[in-house]
């Protein structure tokens, strides 16, 4: 059975020190600025060419993930 104790004390909290604390002060704009590009690039386009992306905080890096056809 799963020990849920241990996850509890590693809930959000609303305190912007906490916050602070796990990540940096920019991470939600950095997180908000990918999926703005999500968004524009399904407006602009009618579609998207990535499904994902993995955000590199040590390096301050976006990788996205392109779709690909896997019904063939």
């Amino acid at each position: 059975m799963l020990d849920v104790s241990k996850y509890r004390a590693k809930r959000s909290s609303c305190s912007m020190a906490d916050s602070l604390e796990h990540h940096g002060l920019f991470i939600n704009q950095f997180v908000a600025t990918g999926v703005l590009e999500f968004i524009w690039q399904l407006f602009r386009n009618g579609g998207l060419d990535y499904s994902e992306l993995y955000f590199n905080l040590k390096t301050g890096r976006m990788m996205p993930v392109a779709i690909t056809d896997t019904a063939n």
